[in-house]
């Protein structure tokens, strides 16, 4: 006969599997996301509602593909980096690092440059034919604006339970993440008349996303005891779902035509991710019989619709634009986590028990959120000056963005640090002979956050006083660099 204490650490290590089935999962976008993409536009504060001039309309606004002529191939990548560190508070009852509730470590994400591209080609079918003059038809592809590798240290990798506890304080919020979502797609803008431009995009989201975290279980028990830990990964994917936006583009003002006002969107979408969920267990589940059955698993969240205001001006060698976006991250409340015949078996003969896990929901409570943004262009060499060999062009760009934050102190964690942040941008662009070349550089400035009131909780299915993991201090910011090459034939 087995001792109560055996039993209740049996029930235990059988808690903690249960627990693998709650394991953290975001896509990585004010919300999730951070820089925009696309040189030209990044370099003049992200702006482009009113028009781009590129293929970077399929993101700002589609109706500005109208504005494109002939042929244009462009191959735009950028590359963003988001150091952060985190030291979790211990000043906070429940929430110190190991049993003694030591010092936490600062930890920090070993992440590097994680590379995304704004790519295509679009054609003004009026080469085709006088018909269709006006109408511009684009084949291209992206990512979103986001950082989609992370990595923390990782609790395997430590020898004792105050090493693990103390060295790698973020393992219930993330220890890894490396997600890969693409658009392809068509779009579509027409010149109607001198005073409007629409457009409209249709694209197919490619979403693949791995997480990995660890979890932890067992009753009565508030403090830190990584050897109840459990480490879980999700690696979930959905092939195919159609997306879509559109935009128009208005010349109010008929004396005026190099004015112009943009508004554009994009419809929110869910996301339906089928994959598994893989678990490491401690040695104490094998020791006492318990092992998990199954692997299968079901994600479902729901991405934000997202809005664009823009108002643009363009006069000889200047443009000046200023820009006004609003994200809908209210959407994301919830990330529902359904395990599919995964069972926790635990015993042995007349005496085995199957437990089915239940779905899981993780409360996010997310907002909506807002951005501002001004930039300006100046061709500091014009190929009507026959100042430079082939009549070469020069153009600066400067801007200037703010992004207000989705994600309030209750709900923050290391999985993504949003927060208020500004972010100061510079272009510069040589065209010769049909080819352009573009770069440009954005630093995002995000204040230190300091959290003392979070409701980021560690997993405990069992009834257990709340242990706090999303309590401690934030320090990140952004660095994206940006690279165009472009050229236009006919």
């Amino acid at each position: 006969m087995h001792s109560p204490s055996l039993f209740r650490a049996r029930r235990a290590c059988a808690l903690v599997l249960v627990a693998a089935c709650a394991t953290s999962f975001t896509a990585r976008a004010s919300g999730f996301f951070y820089a925009d993409l696309g040189a030209r536009e990044l370099g003049r504060g992200a702006t482009g509602a009113a028009g781009t001039d590129d293929l970077s309309s399929i993101i700002y606004n589609p109706a500005g593909l109208a504005d494109l002529t002939g042929l244009t191939v462009q191959l735009d990548v950028q590359f963003a980096h988001q150091p952060l560190s985190f030291t979790r508070d211990v000043g906070v009852v429940g929430a110190g690092c190991g049993v003694g509730g030591g010092a936490c470590n600062t930890v920090s994400d070993g992440a590097s440059y994680f590379p995304n591209t704004i790519s295509g080609v679009a054609l003004d079918l009026g080469v085709l034919s006088p018909v269709l003059r006006g109408v511009v038809v684009a084949l291209a592809a992206h990512g979103p604006p986001a950082a989609g590798i992370h990595t923390f240290p990782d609790p395997r990798t430590f020898g004792s339970a105050t090493e693990v506890a103390q060295s790698a304080p973020q393992r219930y919020s993330l220890i890894a993440s490396n997600n890969f979502i693409f658009y392809p797609g068509v779009h579509i803008g027409w010149r109607a008349t001198d005073w409007l431009s629409i457009g409209a995009g249709a694209e197919i989201r490619i979403f693949h996303i791995t997480q990995t975290q660890s979890i932890f279980g067992i009753a009565d028990l508030g403090g830190d005891y990584p050897a109840f830990d459990a480490v879980a990964t999700i690696d979930a994917k959905q092939n195919a779902y159609p997306v879509f936006d559109g935009g128009l583009i208005v010349r109010p003002i008929p004396s005026m035509r190099n004015l112009s006002i943009g508004l554009s969107g994009h419809l929110g979408t869910p996301v339906s991710a089928d994959g598994t969920m893989t678990i490491q267990t401690p040695p104490a589940a094998a020791a006492l019989n318990i092992q998990v059955v199954g692997n299968r698993t079901h994600v479902d969240l729901r991405l934000p619709s997202d809005a664009r205001l823009g108002v643009q001006w363009k006069g000889g060698r200047a443009l000046v634009a200023v820009d006004g976006t609003w994200e809908g991250w209210g959407a994301v409340q919830n990330i529902k986590v359904t395990p599919i015949g995964i069972s926790l078996v635990s015993g042995t003969g007349a005496s085995q028990k199957s437990t089915p896990v239940a779905p899981i929901f993780l409360h996010k409570d997310f907002h909506g959120a807002f951005t501002a943004r001004v930039g300006g262009e100046w061709r500091l060499f014009d190929k009507g000056d026959q100042l430079l060999p082939g009549g070469t062009e020069i153009a600066l760009r400067l801007g200037g963005i703010y992004e207000s934050s989705a994600i309030p102190d209750s709900s923050l964690q290391v999985d993504f640090v949003d927060g208020p942040r500004f972010a100061a941008t510079a272009g510069l662009s040589v065209t010769t002979h049909d080819v352009s070349l573009t770069f440009a550089y954005a630093h995002y400035f995000q204040s230190e956050r300091d959290v003392t009131t979070s409701a980021a909780t560690r997993v405990d299915p069992y009834p257990a006083p709340p242990f706090i993991v999303g309590n401690g201090t934030y320090v990140t910011s952004l660095d994206a660099i940006a690279i165009d090459l472009r050229w236009h034939a006919f």
